[in-house]
């Protein structure tokens, strides 16, 4: 009789086990599916795996892959609903601040964005996506100056960074509110032409306003023996 008993529970376990192990890979092989549907453009049938396998428990890839299909999509009210889900199940999935955030940058609601970057950082301080995510939201956001301090604190902790140094040069410029700008080209002609150097002098000055930028320019010329503005 315990030897019976003892047979029944092995048997059990084996069935457990094989119940549970078939169905994880079989929700590996949807999952699967779902990616394919997914990045081939047919998101809804991605978001209809994804839908089945959640109603059988939460999993945070699967619905990470269904909200980004949502904000590839453009329905970015249901992508947050999505998203936020996740991080309520999983307050420090990386993958989920980083999709939340293309969101809002997609949805024109970049402070809401940078708040997202900002609750990353405070999570991996080092982490260079979303320094470099933050700081090119700044800037598309015209806050040239404070793009640049994003790269220069990173750089300060971690220097050296080619992509990072060379955003860097690129943000400088736009944040220097005055810029002038001189050219001067000098051409000589061969004796047989007969004819005196050329001077062209070029002047400009910018400044970045509220409104836009104001460019000034002014042109001087010294051709064929006259002089002009």
């Amino acid at each position: 009789m315990k030897q019976n008993r003892l047979y029944f529970q092995i048997i059990s376990v084996l069935v457990i086990l094989l119940v549970t192990g078939t169905a994880g890979i079989l929700q590996a092989q949807t999952f699967d599916e779902a990616r394919n549907y997914a990045f081939n453009g047919e998101r809804e049938k991605a978001r209809d795996i994804c839908r089945q396998i959640l109603a059988e428990g939460f999993n945070s890839d699967v619905a990470l892959l269904m909200g980004r299909t949502y904000a590839w999509d453009g329905m970015y009210d249901s992508a947050r609903v999505v998203l936020q889900e996740v991080l309520a199940q999983r307050p420090e999935n990386m993958e989920a601040y980083d999709a939340l955030s293309d969101v809002e940058f997609w949805a024109d609601n970049n402070a809401r964005a940078i708040e997202y970057c900002n609750a990353a950082l405070k999570l991996e301080p080092e982490s260079p996506k979303f320094a470099m995510k933050k700081a090119r939201i700044l800037y598309s956001d015209e806050q040239y100056n404070e793009a640049v301090d994003v790269l220069e604190t990173y750089l300060h902790e971690n220097p050296g960074e080619p992509d990072f140094l060379l955003k860097l040069k690129e943000y400088r410029l736009d944040a220097m509110k005055n810029k002038i700008r001189v050219v001067y080209t000098y051409d000589s002609f061969d004796s047989d032409f007969n004819r005196d150097p050329w001077h062209f002098l070029a002047l400009s000055y910018g400044r970045k306003t509220k409104l836009g930028s104001v460019i000034a320019r002014l042109n001087y010329a010294n051709r064929f023996d006259s002089n002009g503005l």
